[in-house]
Parts: structure tokens; C-alpha cells; sequence
């Protein structure tokens, strides 16, 4: 990973994506890029200023970035053009995940990126204790899961935190789906251990195992469609966004890009 790209705009909502754009820029070593737009009746430069010399902790490795495109092509293109990116971004406080949780602009990065995308959600509390605590995958066993495992390898690593993958299944259902993910991450250097969760709710029990063990972050794939709130990330990704106390990786699979 060499980038972490935060857009702000000096809204609360953006505001509150900093520390996890700091806190994660701050343990993995990279830069930090942040980014917003021209719109009328704004001061962009001012923006950016107050939001480079207001995160504590931001550090040297800083970079500004004023582009003059709408919002989210202009944050999918940095992001896009920039390797190894993950983009941060917080989410709205809506009171149920299914009523516009993310936010116009937040929406459209999600559909419209190949980066991994940090979403810091309504009930998420400040990450930037979370120095050792595990990262959090979780593996339905699908495709879109898979997938999101490989594309936050470089984010997983970089942080070089323990790694649990997990499975939520019915009895009847457990397998070993999440072994293959766990191949996958030691494929690419990651030792992770395995942890299956019985019940029929994946959101219910990846927020129970997230709790439990003190998740610093949980990845998931999304199965959504195009389209808005929960249709962009999937029930289950929509669900964890909404209620996790850490940040949640976001990763669509490339058939659902735009």
C-alpha cells in the first residue's frame, strides 16, 4: 500500500473520516493524500489547509490534491491513478442501514472504484488506540468475498496486525469456505487464523465476533448492485457498516464497477 486518500470538503461527515485516514497513513507508512473540489460558495484551498493542520497526528507525509470534476469522479480518478490506494470516507448516521446510508458521494466511490474502500460508519468509535488489535475478514465462501480478501492484502499487511477470518454459517451449513481464504492471504505473505460463527445472521455474528475479539478492522466483499444505499454494498456489507464500532473495508468485485 502507498497511498491513503481522504476526501474533505470541511463537513462534520468528512471530518470524521480524518483520524482513520491519519491512523492508518500513520501505522502502514505511506502518504497521505487529501483531496477535495471547487464548488461555489467555497474555499477549497481553505479546506484542505484547516483539515492538513487540524488532524492530530497527521504527520510530514502529506499531500493536497484541489481538483475542479464533480465529487466522486474526481475522488474514483485520484484514486484510480494512484497504486496501491485505499480511499476513507464516513459514512451518514442514518438511523437503519437501508435508508441512504452512505451519502451521494460516498455511493457512487463505492460502485465506481477498484480501491478499497475505508468506510467509517455511524457507530464507529476512534480507531486510533486499536495499534494491535486484529483485522477482521469475512468469507461467505463467494466470489465478492474472495475477492475483497485480495484486493485489502496490501492494506492487511502494511498494518501487520494478526489476521482472523471468519465464517458465519447454520450448523448444518459450516464448512470450510474461509480456508480458502486463509490459502489465499498466505499466498500473499499473511498468516491468518480461522474462526466459524454459528447462527443464520452474518451481520448479527460478524459484529458479535468483531466485539469479541476487538476488531480494528473488518473487511468484506460487497454483493450489491448498482444503484444507492444498500443496493451499492449488499445486506450484509450495508448491515456491518451501519453498526460496527471499527472501520469497515469495502471491496466490489470488478462486474460491478460503475
Amino acid at each position: 500500500m502507498q497511498t491513503v486518500l481522504v476526501p474533505v470538503d470541511g463537513s462534520p461527515g468528512s471530518g470524521r473520516a480524518l483520524p482513520t485516514a491519519v491512523w492508518l497513513a500513520r501505522l502502514t507508512g505511506t502518504t497521505l493524500v487529501l483531496c477535495t473540489v471547487t464548488e461555489a460558495g467555497t474555499d477549497p484551498a481553505a479546506i484542505l489547509q484547516a483539515a492538513a493542520s487540524g488532524g492530530d497526528g497527521i504527520g510530514d507525509h502529506v499531500e493536497v490534491i484541489l481538483t475542479d470534476v464533480a465529487p466522486a469522479p474526481g475522488i474514483v480518478d485520484e484514486g484510480e491513478r494512484r497504486p496501491e490506494c485505499v480511499v476513507v470516507m464516513a459514512t451518514r448516521g442514518e438511523q437503519s442501514p437501508d435508508r441512504s446510508l452512505l451519502g451521494s458521494v460516498a455511493e457512487l466511490v463505492v460502485a465506481g472504484t477498484s480501491r478499497p474502500v475505508v468506510l467509517v460508519g455511524p457507530a464507529c468509535l476512534a480507531s486510533a488506540e486499536a495499534t494491535a488489535a486484529p483485522v477482521l475478514v469475512a468469507d461467505d465462501g463467494s466470489e465478492p468475498a474472495r475477492h475483497a480478501a485480495r484486493r485489502s492484502a496490501g492494506l492487511v499487511a502494511a498494518l501487520g496486525h494478526p489476521v482472523v477470518v471468519a465464517q458465519v454459517a447454520a450448523g448444518d451449513r459450516v464448512g470450510l469456505a474461509s480456508s480458502h481464504t486463509v490459502d489465499a492471504l498466505s499466498a500473499e505473505g499473511i498468516s491468518a487464523s480461522q474462526r466459524v460463527v454459528t447462527g443464520d445472521d452474518p451481520v448479527a455474528g460478524l459484529l458479535s465476533l468483531a466485539e469479541e475479539i476487538g476488531a480494528a478492522l473488518i473487511v468484506v466483499g460487497s454483493h450489491g448492485s448498482s444503484g444507492s444505499g444498500v443496493r451499492v454494498l449488499g445486506t450484509t456489507a450495508a448491515g456491518v457498516v451501519h453498526a460496527a464500532h471499527c472501520p469497515v473495508v469495502v471491496v466490489r468485485p470488478p462486474m460491478l464497477f460503475g
